[in-house]
């Protein structure tokens, strides 16, 4: 039976229901598409939702990130067919079926699982957008706070790629062993205002950065 998650009750994960899903209430859009979901990407602000702890105007239902198969296109969508692996963007949807504009959706490619895709879509689109606006290019310097995460972690592989040096913030001795790992050697405190500023330094040698992406 087809089910969709709910918040039968805001303030704490208890109050999320499963509940049956029925059917949509209007037709397909011409410019939409149906998934049929396979995977979901948790995000922090879905907490926030089932926690009431958002305002009201960003409220919305829960999960965004997804990746299934069209159950169904619109008339007007090409670049994706019924039965198409795809994954992006769909309000409310964690759900068995999600309805989204159909630009928000792209094929999945095969060597990508459903699960693998879900991780990529707001924290690339969210580092890719951040860059973009700062002009982030080979050699210029950047400040990755809490770079352990994964909007961080993702913008460092990001930097690497445009040969962008980057001086990294962390909290946990486990989470700076995580950036060296990931080739990361300039590194400071994201807790210790002392510390970080010590690393700052060390690392700017009178220079100045360029960009930060918190």
């Amino acid at each position: 039976v087809p089910a969709r998650l709910t918040i039968a009750r805001k303030g704490a994960i208890t109050g999320l229901r499963l509940e049956p899903q029925g059917e949509f209430e209007s037709e397909l859009l011409s410019s939409e598409v149906e998934v049929e979901v396979r995977a979901v990407g948790l995000n922090f602000r879905d907490v926030l939702i089932v926690l009431g702890a958002l305002p009201e105007r960003f409220m919305a239902e829960l999960g965004s990130d997804c990746a299934g198969t069209v159950q169904a296109a619109g008339s007007s969508v090409r670049h994706i067919l019924r039965r198409t692996p795809c994954f992006g963007l769909a309000s409310g949807c964690l759900a068995a079926y999600a309805r989204t504009d159909a630009r928000m959706q792209v094929a999945k490619p095969a060597a990508l699982s459903f699960e693998g895709a879900t991780t990529l879509i707001s924290t690339w689109c969210t580092v890719h957008v951040g860059f973009e606006r700062i002009s982030l290019r080979g050699r210029r310097r950047l400040l990755l706070h809490a770079a352990a995460g994964g909007v961080g972690l993702t913008a460092l592989e990001y930097a690497q790629w445009l040969c962008a040096p980057a001086l990294c913030t962390a909290g946990a001795p486990h989470k700076h062993r995580l950036l060296r790992r990931q080739g990361v050697a300039l590194m400071a405190s994201s807790r210790d205002a002392a510390a970080s500023t010590l690393g700052a330094q060390r690392y700017l040698c009178g220079l100045r950065l360029h960009a930060v992406l918190n």
